[in-house]
């Protein structure tokens, strides 16, 4: 008797197990399960079966969706995920970036309501919060990440899928090896980036409460964000730049740390770097 209670008990912990997975691992706080720097594992710690040979991770642009080995500091990318297999329909995922020193590259965004985020460890975890069904042939799901600021450098994707064939346990499951997409930083950005630093001026740098800004080559109606140097974007401000007059950016509640700050006109942009005191 006690031997079937314990196994019960087993089986029933099982259980909660792969239906927490089935709503997200890192969600459920399994973690981070891609198999990159930092992982506790992967998918394949727990399911098996078979492998998922096909499975690709591809960073694009968003107006053509061709794909890309260069990024733009700020500009917007869309992040696919993309499997086929001839029987198991439903799909889990988890993905991340990660910059030189394994720390958080850019910023997600464009979510749907199969995706969810976690932080793990400093480092966002995007990942399914319900099983995904194939369409057709084919497997895919995206999203949108935020390039980070000029500076970062190579900014590597790290991802794992997981084709399940929805029985409630873990066999009969294909798991793909660790997925990998790696980006560069388009040069030309850094330069440019470094030549419209020279056009706006913040003052004192660093800052204790408000921050000056000085753009007089920007005059007219601007759009003011500040954003974390890993991509986090934080403050969005309408303002209207008068030559002579600098705009004034109460910062006291930021954290201590180093923030980019960026003026939107007409399609332009001019950024620079401040420290928060």
């Amino acid at each position: 008797m006690k031997r079937i209670i314990l196994l019960t008990l087993v089986a029933g912990s099982i259980a909660t197990v792969l239906l927490s997975n089935a709503t997200g691992p890192a969600k459920m706080g399994n973690g981070n399960k891609t198999g990159g720097p930092g992982a506790s594992g992967s998918c394949n710690s727990c399911h098996s079966g078979g492998s998922l040979a096909n499975a690709t991770i591809t960073v694009r642009k968003k107006d053509d969706l061709s794909m890309v080995t260069k990024y733009k500091p700020g500009e917007v990318y869309r992040v696919e995920l993309s499997s086929m297999h001839p029987t198991n329909f439903h799909n889990g995922f988890q993905l991340m970036a990660l910059k030189s020193g394994n720390t958080q590259a850019g910023t997600f965004q464009g979510l749907s309501a199969d995706h969810g985020t976690k932080v793990v460890n400093g480092i966002v975890i995007v990942e399914h919060n319900k099983a995904i069904m194939q369409t057709g042939a084919s497997f895919l799901t995206f999203f949108e990440w935020i390039a980070p600021v000029a500076g970062t450098g190579t900014v590597e994707f790290y991802g794992v899928i997981n084709a399940v064939n929805n029985d409630g346990g873990t066999g009969g499951d294909a798991v793909s090896n660790t997925l990998t997409y790696t980006v560069a930083e388009d040069a030309l950005s850094v330069r440019n980036n470094e030549m419209q630093a020279q056009e706006i001026k913040v003052y004192p740098n660093p800052v204790i409460d408000v921050l000056h800004i000085a753009a007089d080559d920007m005059a007219g109606d601007c759009m003011v964000s500040v954003n974390t140097i890993e991509g986090k974007h934080l403050l969005d401000m309408k303002t209207r730049i008068v030559a002579g007059n600098p705009v004034n950016i109460n910062v006291q509640d930021l954290a201590k740390g180093v923030y980019n700050i960026s003026i939107y006109k007409q399609g332009t942009k001019h950024s620079t770097l401040f420290v928060k005191q």
